[in-house]
């Protein structure tokens, strides 16, 4: 790091490689340093990707306190809506929307 301006220039830190990141990862204990980019980014290594079996378009809970910012996996509500609608199906515990309207008194156009 420069001993100059210590505001988190892109000159303080130089540009890591992949490769640079999967060997820290590898390395027990060893912390990783992220940068953040112009969209507010932040990429986590493909190491650490694998370990955790993540995954484009898995869902994350986010939490600051003092310590810093917090991510939990979580799953997607839709997924789990949809999930929970094909086991009703397969189970025989679905109606047709015509019946459901039918049996609810429900005025339904054709």
């Amino acid at each position: 790091m420069s001993k100059g301006n210590r505001t988190g220039a892109s000159d303080d830190y130089p540009e890591l490689t992949q490769k640079d990141i999967d060997r820290a990862v590898r390395r027990k204990g060893l912390k990783i340093v992220l940068k953040l980019d112009a969209r507010g980014r932040l990429t986590l290594p493909l190491k650490m990707r694998e370990d955790y079996n993540l995954k484009p378009g898995d869902c994350f809970l986010v939490s600051a306190d003092k310590t810093g910012i917090h991510l939990a996996r979580t799953e997607n509500p839709f997924d789990t809506l949809a999930e929970h609608a094909l086991n009703q199906h397969e189970q025989g515990n679905c109606v047709e929307i015509r019946e459901f309207a039918s049996k609810n008194g429900i005025k339904v156009s054709k």
